[in-house]
């Protein structure tokens, strides 16, 4: 995400630092000169009217799938395995706000949905692990062959984690560990936030619990929106 944006669009509580935003430079065909050579260096930067910093071309060669999850469960998650990982990370800091966010999605999808060519897919991951017939709807969407569908796997090996530090293996540890796709026992449609703030004050403290439990309500607005707007 353009870091200017992220400033105009996701306020922090304490001062940010605006870092530069970086110069992607369109390296295709067409920018090669006569001869074959790469002169790419030397060309001006891509087009660019999105709020990442990938130039508009690149974001529209693709079908853009937008995955997001309920708040609720986002924001706890992140922040656990981020301290289970060992990640230098405070819920205080200026770029907390970004990581419990969906701004950032939607306003990749307002672009998409406004400005490029390509048909952006909005999925919520509880239809997506939750939902009977889900996969074979999005597959068709999208042309894909259904058989060809993994859902069921070994876990991965003690030689496959041993060289990965503890932030890849915090993240990654419940997949590692699964045989298969995780079912869950409840729909995000059932989350009662009341007792969810009951239950990150209780796992966090009071002071975390009830600073997590603010951003989770910050993010609703963006979730409902997204959700309005995903695909069946």
């Amino acid at each position: 995400m353009d870091p200017n944006v992220v400033a105009r669009n996701i306020p922090a509580d304490v001062p940010r630092t605006i870092k530069p935003c970086p110069v992607v430079v369109d390296r295709s065909a067409s920018n090669s000169s006569s001869n074959g050579s790469d002169n790419s260096l030397a060309s001006l930067p891509a087009a660019r009217t999105n709020p990442t910093v990938l130039p508009d071309s690149f974001l529209e060669s693709m079908t853009p799938l937008i995955l997001f999850r309920h708040p609720a469960l986002m924001i706890p998650s992140f922040y656990r395995a981020a301290q289970k990982g060992k990640l230098e990370i405070s819920i205080f800091d200026e770029d907390w706000p970004v990581n419990a966010s969906l701004r950032w999605l939607r306003l990749v999808y307002d672009w998409y949905a406004s400005h490029a060519t390509a048909s952006v897919i909005v999925i919520d991951s509880d239809d997506l692990i939750n939902s009977p017939g889900f996969t074979s709807r999005l597959c068709a969407r999208l042309g894909i062959d259904e058989r060809k569908l993994q859902t069921s796997w070994e876990p991965a090996t003690k030689a496959y984690r041993a060289d990965k530090g503890p932030m890849f293996s915090s993240f990654h540890s419940t997949l590692w560990d699964s045989t298969g796709i995780i079912r869950s026992t409840r729909r995000d449609c059932d989350i009662d936030i009341s007792v969810e703030r009951e239950k990150l004050r209780d796992e966090f403290g009071a002071e975390v619990g009830k600073s997590m439990a603010r951003y989770i309500d910050l993010a609703m607005e963006d979730y409902v929106y997204l959700r309005e707007r995903r695909f069946h």
